[in-house]
């Protein structure tokens, strides 16, 4: 679907709110940097099963909120929750935001102080100018919202479809930003950004023709291009070719990026395939970039000063799809994903599971303090999203020092390291004891 047809129709408030219901539910990752901005307000319970509601009634009234989020204990009592009101262009209704903030006293009542907040979310320029929103406890803009959604773009693996997806939602939510009342809605575009765009694919058909630059909004947080149709065998890995221009920074890098396959950099480093091209590896989390070193560019600044740098890049850009395409077969060989001997874990009992669902909790609470300090264990989130709460922990007991284990050292907080949670009573016989012998060396 072309760029101009995506939004061809309107984009609603509804549409807000059912994306605050699909990411809270299905990512980790934006749950907990979600709940991780509330800690001032809210803690979040040591639950069974977390629900997301949308338009729930409300406990002290008929009126509905635009989304809840529930924590719940086995017998299905409600522990505490988040109310999220969404606006874009109206105001609140006469008593609305007072309704909230009884409803949220309310709550408070029942479940206790630091077990009920509530969030207003709206596009900044509402946020800045809204009455009433002094009834919530946190103002959430819907650019913040997608500030976090391009980061784990640019720096995180991921299939392509999940890709697709959130720029998908990203142009939603920039289309939520942008709405006029009584026109189309249209992503936000930067009209500088996209002047050079026009130019820089124009130079790209030139300089690699066989390629096509990915079309891009041009927001505020685009700054890099992603190339489709490199030659490459049906079987392939999943690969992603990117030239990042930076922020006003002096060096990037133009990019192959191999989502997932981190393990394989050993096997393609020893090989010869690398040999003469002023290429280097990089491992980032579970990714694996085969790079070149860049100028970088500022999209924000007119094009023609910056034409060489521009030129820089693109060969660059040419140089490593040739290389990819040349050396396909022999890539895929040693890309194949390497047997991995902590995949297995123990064996799925319903007592295990409920341990492993209150481990996870204990580790998000980690995340939580952590956040607090000012360090983001972002890579442990990435392991339980792939392999539970115990096969995160396992992995990080396994793997050597982490670098966010020196810096808990650093901060004197060893109490937050996985390895401390380990050795707590409460999770005797989830971790044997060679792992437990780690975790006291490290800890010691």
């Amino acid at each position: 679907m072309s760029e101009e047809l995506l939004f061809q129709d309107r984009v609603r408030e509804r549409d807000l709110d059912n994306f605050l219901v699909e990411e809270l539910h299905s990512s980790l990752k934006f749950r907990s940097w979600f709940t991780a901005r509330l800690s001032d307000w809210f803690v979040s319970p040591q639950a069974v099963l977390v629900r997301l509601g949308k338009s729930p009634k409300r406990l002290q009234d008929n009126r509905q909120t635009d989304v809840r989020i529930g924590w719940f204990d086995q017998e299905q009592r409600l522990l505490a929750c988040i109310l999220i009101e969404s606006k874009v262009t109206t105001d609140f209704q006469k008593g609305q935001a007072e309704s909230y903030a009884a409803e949220l006293a309310h709550c408070r009542d029942l479940l206790g102080a630091q077990a009920a907040c509530a969030v207003l979310v709206a596009p900044a320029a509402k946020l800045s100018t809204m009455v009433g929103s002094e009834a919530f406890d946190d103002c959430l803009s819907i650019e913040e919202i997608v500030q976090f959604l391009r980061a784990r773009l640019e720096n995180e693996a991921m299939p392509a479809e999940l890709i697709s997806r959130l720029e998908t939602r990203i142009d939603i939510l920039e289309a939520l930003c942008g709405k006029r009342i009584g026109a189309t809605w249209s992503p936000i575009t930067l009209p500088e950004k996209r002047a050079f765009s026009e130019l820089y694919a124009q130079m790209a058909a030139e300089i690699v023709p066989t390629l096509t630059v990915r079309a891009s909004s041009d927001g505020p947080k685009a700054i890099t291009k992603f190339f489709d149709g490199a030659k490459l065998p049906a079987n392939f890995p999943a690969t992603r070719i990117k030239h990042e221009f930076g922020s006003k920074t002096a060096t990037k890098y133009a990019n192959i990026q191999f989502d997932n396959l981190a393990s394989a950099k050993h096997s393609l480093a020893q090989g010869e395939l690398l040999a003469g091209t002023g290429f280097s590896l990089e491992v980032t989390n579970k990714t694996l970039f085969v790079r070149k070193p860049t100028p970088g560019i500022d999209p924000t600044a007119p094009f023609e000063p910056q034409r060489q740098k521009i030129l820089e890049g693109l060969h660059a850009i040419r140089d490593l799809t040739a290389w990819l395409e040349k050396n396909a077969a022999k890539l895929s060989e040693l890309l194949q994903p390497r047997h991995d001997p902590l995949a297995s874990s123990l064996p799925p009992t319903r007592a295990h599971q409920d341990r492993g669902y209150e481990l996870r909790e204990a580790l998000l609470e980690i995340y939580r303090k952590c956040d607090r300090l000012g360090y983001r264990p972002t890579g442990m989130l990435d392991l339980m999203q792939d392999y539970g709460a115990v096969g995160a922990v396992k992995r990080l007991i396994a793997n050597p020092i982490s670098e966010g284990f020196k810096r808990l050292v650093l901060l004197g907080r060893l109490d937050l390291a996985v390895e401390s949670l380990a050795l707590e009573e409460r999770w005797a016989g989830l971790f044997d004891e060679a792992e437990l012998d780690t975790c006291r060396r490290r800890v010691r």
